[in-house]
């Protein structure tokens, strides 16, 4: 079979090709229903069957197509439009701008022209690429029995081509937003639910025919827990109901087993492999057991949920650690200012206990400045120098004082009674004249010598 010209045909071709074996009934070449003196046309066309309006009623035609465009019809069949409601999903956010990991895990960043490109895209090919809304992201026969297990059809709706927009976040990142059509009726209750992360599969760089045309928009899927976390999830207020013509043969309905050729979808590959082949290779699970099933994605979701809680309990714990080495990191602050303030109270007490410092300077902020200089980073306060941080460069600096050295000028020369005028005078502390003799202390005050408090 010329699989690459089939592929090669698009919706309207194959849609032509169908009308024209339509057209065939009424040259009597094909047995029909329908009435013999009006003109059949394709009111709604479907990957296996066509629905033909003549003379005012419908009929169903199953039809197959070889890969050279022949066309086989089936037995027809009356069919009559049902209205029923059906749902839509409205500006649901599928996809961001910035840095994110795939599912195979390698590193993928979107910029606003991609999502550009993709808006474009899914214009101009919308006849041959209808992207489906579907339940994980497992490919043919798997993904077909996960939905209908989980909503009752093949997919969950499908994305409107024209409904893609741009929306600018707070944070400077840029969303694609689309609304999907025909939410199967299993979903409606579960959306916000079960069915509320979004993840897209995207194609990195789709080739259509001989043109290769950039990143397109494959499908979009409901998983517990999707690459880009920081999206918003779809809830019910996202939902929309209208009047719409039912379609009853849109989708297969499952039975006991799966079916072996699975739900219309595009089958192409995911972000990465830049190539229209599917990733499992093309090959198809048939024959699987849809209860089997069912019960693998139980057993998976219960594993997920699992999993998102131990994350989230690890999280916790981070955050209590965190909060505990904050509250570390604080109270060893508390104790290294104490201890330097102890430390540099010492040192100016010792100073005063020899005489080399005043009481009157640390009255006017001494050791308010000595605490605010710092005692980390070093400087070099000289070209010969080593290099000291400025708190220890204060300490050596009023330690180079010598003993005693604490002198106020008195008046030089004049007259008066004063024996000590015109003389150098010496002042002392209490706690230095407590040290003396009693000898040197009335030395020390024959010389002229001053006590301060």
């Amino acid at each position: 079979m010329d699989t690459q010209k089939f592929a090669e045909f698009s919706f309207e071709d194959k849609r032509r090709m169908v009308q024209e074996a339509i057209s065939g009934i009424k040259s009597g070449k094909v047995k029909s229903a329908m009435m013999p003196e009006s003109y059949p046309w394709i009111r709604d066309m479907f990957d296996d069957h066509v629905v033909v309006e003549d003379g005012g009623k419908l009929f169903e035609y199953p039809y197959t197509m070889a890969a050279d465009g022949a066309v086989s019809l089936g037995d027809s069949k009356p069919v009559k439009i049902a209205y029923e409601a059906l749902a839509e999903l409205q500006n649901v956010e599928i996809v961001k701008t910035g840095d994110h990991v795939s599912e195979t895990g390698a590193k993928i960043t979107f910029i606003e022209s991609d999502l550009d490109e993709m808006i474009k895209n899914a214009e101009v090919l919308k006849a041959t690429i209808k992207p489906p809304m579907v339940v994980s992201h497992a490919e043919g026969d798997a993904s077909a029995a996960i939905n209908a297990a989980t909503v009752g059809a093949p997919q969950v709706g499908w994305m409107d081509p024209a409904s893609l927009v741009k929306k600018k976040n707070a944070d400077g990142s840029i969303s694609l937003f689309a609304t999907f059509k025909d939410i199967a009726k299993g979903a409606v209750d579960k959306i916000g639910t079960e069915l509320k992360r979004i993840s897209s599969e995207i194609y990195n760089n789709y080739k259509a025919g001989e043109k290769t045309v950039g990143k397109v928009i494959r499908r979009v899927s409901f998983v517990p827990i999707p690459a880009i976390k920081d999206m918003k999830d779809a809830s019910q207020a996202h939902l929309v109901f209208g009047e719409t013509p039912d379609q009853p043969t849109t989708w297969v309905t499952l039975s006991e087993a799966a079916p072996k050729s699975a739900a219309p979808q595009a089958a192409a590959p995911a972000a990465g492999n830049g190539t229209n082949v599917p990733p499992d290779g093309g090959k198809e699970t048939t024959d699987m057991d849809i209860e089997k099933l069912a019960e693998q994605v139980t057993t998976l979701s219960e594993s997920v949920t699992k999993l998102q809680d131990e994350a989230k309990a690890k999280d916790d714990k981070i955050k209590t650690l965190e909060a505990e080495k904050e509250a570390s990191v604080t109270k060893l602050s508390e104790v290294e200012k104490r201890t330097q303030r102890e430390d540099i109270d010492r040192f100016l007490e010792g100073c005063l206990r020899e005489g080399k410092l005043s009481p009157a300077l640390r009255v006017m902020g001494l050791d308010k400045f000595m605490q605010g200089l710092d005692d980390h980073a070093v400087v070099k306060f000289g070209e010969k120098s080593a290099e000291i941080t400025p708190l220890a460069f204060m300490k050596r600096f009023l330690s180079a004082f010598p003993k005693n050295s604490i002198l106020r000028l008195g008046e030089m020369g004049g007259t008066g009674n004063d024996p000590n005028k015109g003389k150098e005078q010496k002042l002392v502390d209490r706690t230095q004249l407590a040290e003396m003799t009693p000898k040197d202390q009335a030395t020390f005050f024959k010389a002229g010598g001053k006590v301060i408090d």
